[in-house]
């Protein structure tokens, strides 16, 4: 392995998308753990969870 990789590696830090879905999959696995009747709920609960996440701008987000 080249040092540069290696370096690269050891000081990665996520960007922006990777630390918005980090901090979406909770509400993801919450609706997915419920029992919903047909896939527009589910749809819908997600939909609600992003909705709110967007409004709110959670604060893990850099």
């Amino acid at each position: 392995m080249k040092a540069s990789t290696y370096y690269s590696w050891r000081h990665w830090q996520p960007n922006r998308q990777e630390k918005r879905r980090e901090a979406i999959k909770p509400y993801i696995l919450d609706v997915y753990l419920k029992a919903y009747q047909t896939l527009t709920e589910v749809q819908a609960a997600i939909g609600w969870y992003i909705n709110f996440y967007n409004r709110n701008h959670i604060s893990n987000v850099a």
